[in-house]
């Protein structure tokens, strides 16, 4: 399950938010002005850390109270189950976050099944009794966009350090 804005939603302590202003153009009055954000701005360092706190207690309480097993990364939250326990424990996690206020997209439900995707791979648990494995294969669509992108580098001759980054990252989910 996906948290909808995340980052945005997650309020600050009062007396940090004179660290946490945000400045931006006045189309209207033609100047810069300062707006005290009540939330994590996203893309700043800082964001993520604060942010990541949430998740970690709320995995770590379903773990310990619940035996659920279940992870997260940063806003993603999975939750793994058999056949057996019908989702309880995706529903353990839920009733955690829901306790705490986090609101999750329900575009972005996923119900438990032996295959699914999780950051951008897709994981196949079918086998993990019978033969105590996992097998993890890029996202339907994953291989032939790198591919892409490694082409059109080549064809630009170019490669700013945010592209090689942003493929480094693709390519890691390749294995």
């Amino acid at each position: 399950d996906d948290e909808s804005s995340a980052y945005r939603w997650k309020v600050i302590k009062r007396d940090h938010r004179k660290f946490n202003l945000c400045a931006y153009w006045s189309q209207r009055r033609k100047c810069i002005l300062m707006v005290e954000l009540l939330g994590n701005p996203f893309g700043a360092a800082s964001a993520v850390i604060s942010y990541n706190r949430g998740p970690e207690l709320t995995i770590a309480a379903t773990r310990t109270l619940f035996s659920v097993p279940c992870s997260h990364f940063y806003d993603d939250m999975l939750t793994l189950g058999v056949n057996l326990e019908k989702g309880t424990g995706q529903a353990a996690v839920l009733f955690l976050c829901n306790e705490q206020g986090v609101v999750f997209d329900p575009d972005k439900h996923v119900p438990l099944d032996p295959v699914f995707v999780y950051i951008g791979s897709e994981v196949d648990a079918s086998t993990m009794f019978r033969k105590g494995t996992l097998v993890f294969r890029p996202k339907e669509g994953r291989t032939e966009k790198i591919v892409q992108a490694i082409e059109e580098t080549e064809a630009d001759q170019c490669l700013s350090s945010s592209s090689a980054a942003s493929l480094l990252g693709k390519l890691g989910y390749l294995g």
